[in-house]
């Protein structure tokens, strides 16, 4: 069993610790790669402009010294920023894990990124490969670990290797949640409790939804498109679903009529998903506009009819949030945050099955629903990027000073 060295420390005394937070995230803070995590990580330094973080992550940047501390534009501000290595932003499966390169650069990088032994760190973390680093380092922390999901990331790992080792990679996982004390999962309450009660935790993990940025997700005075558009945005891999949405509106076409269908996004199994639609002879139907900035994304949601969620899981679908802040109706698979966001029959609906038919039954039947939606938007109005702050410095008091 791997042995935890590092401190893990609960109660915070302001005269303790740095004054900077280090947050730990294997993105490189501004575009990639895309995803709810990478997200969370842009809204929390938009929210708490006033504090010191310092950035770890990866860099696509041939410019920036690796494994040096230096300043880094992000979103108009500099910051403090380490990156742990550089990759190339191509649609490829790397060679090398990522999760297995973040947790290997930590541990080389150590002395660099957290030099001090005797003042302890705040750190912010989402990723388990970070949490397990940090485990390693013998150094104070106190660790604010973000939950985006509650599965096993390893034991569905597209590595077949990562996958045999994902029982070993939970036990020593849950070993150390245990010895943390601020847990903070974006997800239902009642998976959080299956989470808990599952794996013999006696700590407390807090609630909170995801949230969306008002300023740019809105309803817009802007034309649609001429014809029924469908539009899906996220990462394109597996989890994302793209087979079920490919097949779902190629049924659709054949039942039910001509529509189009808008996918923002990239991702490693883009070449797969357009094999699949020039195989299945959608082509001309099929409009891929590859990575956009959000408020590209904003227009397009605009600009279409329906949104699409065809994800095999979710921690709390923050692009769901934007589609329905556009006033979209949504057809969305039963992953964890949907309930609290979809009302069946009013502002979208909620497909109990992974199947191509049924969904696209749902997709018809969402082209009944009010477009732009009043619910839609009314319920997006909760989560609004306002909110991020209050709630974490209500949940964690005394490590937002």
């Amino acid at each position: 069993m791997v042995k935890l060295r590092t401190i893990f420390l609960y109660n915070m005394n302001i005269s303790d610790y740095d004054d900077q937070i280090l947050l730990i995230e294997g993105c490189n803070f501004n575009d990639f790669p895309v995803g709810g995590q990478l997200t969370f990580c842009r809204y929390l330094l938009k929210c708490f402009p006033e504090y010191k973080f310092k950035l770890v992550g990866i860099t696509t940047d041939k410019k920036d010294d690796i494994g040096q501390w230096q300043n880094k534009m992000i979103e108009g501000k500099y910051y403090r920023f380490f990156p742990l290595y550089y990759v190339e932003p191509r649609n490829i499966k790397p060679r090398i894990p990522a999760r297995l390169k973040i947790f290997i650069s930590i541990l080389k990088y150590k002395n660099k990124i957290m030099p001090q032994r005797n003042i302890p760190y705040r750190v912010i973390t989402n990723a388990p490969e970070t949490i397990l680093a940090i485990s390693l380092l013998r150094r104070k922390s106190y660790v604010l670990h973000i939950f985006h999901g509650l599965d096993n990331p390893i034991s569905k790992s597209r590595y077949k290797i990562f996958r045999c080792l994902g029982n070993i990679f939970w036990v020593i996982y849950i070993k150390i949640i245990k010895k943390l004390d601020m847990l903070l999962a974006i997800s239902d309450k009642s998976k959080i409790e299956e989470f808990i009660n599952k794996n013999n935790i006696k700590k407390n993990i807090y609630n909170i939804s995801t949230y969306y940025d008002d300023s740019i997700f809105r309803v817009m005075n802007i034309n649609k498109r001429d014809n029924l558009t469908f539009i899906f945005c996220g990462r394109i891999n597996e989890v994302k679903g793209w087979h079920l949405l490919i097949s779902s509106f190629k049924v659709y076409l054949d039942r039910f009529g001509t529509a189009d269908l808008v996918i923002i996004g990239d991702g490693e199994d883009k070449n797969r998903l357009v094999s699949l639609i020039e195989r299945m002879g959608i082509k001309s139907r099929v409009i891929l506009t590859g990575f956009l900035e959000p408020d590209q994304i904003a227009i397009w949601f605009n600009r279409s009819d329906i949104f699409l969620l065809p994800s095999e899981r979710e921690g709390w679908p923050t692009v769901l949030l934007e589609a329905l802040a556009c006033g979209l109706p949504a057809v969305v698979t039963n992953v964890s945050g949907v309930t609290k966001l979809i009302k069946d029959g009013i502002n979208g609906y909620i497909v109990k099955k992974r199947d191509d038919i049924e969904y696209s039954y749902y997709m018809n039947q969402a082209t009944y629903l009010a477009r732009p939606n009043e619910e839609s938007i009314k319920i997006s109005e909760k989560y609004r990027l306002s909110y991020l702050k209050s709630d974490l410095i209500r949940l964690f008091p005394n490590y937002f000073l």
